[in-house]
């Protein structure tokens, strides 16, 4: 990308790469972007003269080089695996959070919602951005954390209905039965593409 800007290659460099995973990851829209990239740049110049049109350009930039393309079928089937496990009463969430402890806050603040409206949660499964940044470049791994909120399923029962779901919606699966390892999509390509009537 052409950066037309006066800033230190290294931040640039950052900056970038915050960019171009967060048009692949497909979630954000360029103002969502912007607003990121903005608290950056604050965070670390106390003042500089670049404007929001300076960052949207290379936001624009980025999303004719690397956003996703095609028909979505891995997002769509990932999201209908989900659908389903939320009617089975197991909370899953797409891009919850940065961390694992930010998706676990995600998934409890929904469950109790839920269960203020007397609707069956057992247990819930998510991905983090941290999950999806390591496969945003190449195939590689997906990685669900998932847990329980009921007494009759334990967190490997929960797995085990996850996997079970993964599998019959043709995803390949790698988890060693226990609730300390997350379970694993296997060679998974990225292509959910930025909706904005999402």
């Amino acid at each position: 990308m052409k950066w037309d800007i006066d800033l230190d290659e290294t931040f640039i460099s950052d900056l970038e790469d915050l960019i171009i995973n967060s048009v692949k990851a497909g979630f954000y829209s360029n103002e969502e972007i912007l607003e990121e990239c903005m608290e950056m740049l604050e965070f670390e110049y106390d003042e500089t003269n670049i404007t929001d049109n300076d960052i949207l350009n290379i936001i624009e930039q980025a999303r004719n080089e690397y956003e996703n393309i095609g028909n979505e079928k891995v997002y769509h089937t990932l999201n209908k695996v989900f659908d389903d496990l939320t009617d089975k009463g197991i909370i899953a969430l797409h891009y919850a959070g940065y961390s694992q402890q930010d998706g676990f806050s995600d998934c409890n603040e929904e469950a109790c919602e839920r269960k203020q409206t007397n609707e069956n949660v057992i247990g819930c499964c998510f991905y983090t951005m941290q999950d999806l940044k390591r496969i945003l470049d190449e195939k590689g791994h997906l990685y669900l954390s998932f847990g329980s909120y009921s007494d009759e399923y334990t967190t490997v029962d929960i797995g085990k209905i996850i996997v079970k779901e993964l599998s019959a919606a043709g995803f390949n699966t790698e988890w060693n039965e226990t609730e300390k390892e997350k379970i694993s999509i296997k060679d998974i390509k990225w292509d959910k593409q930025y909706n904005e009537n999402e």
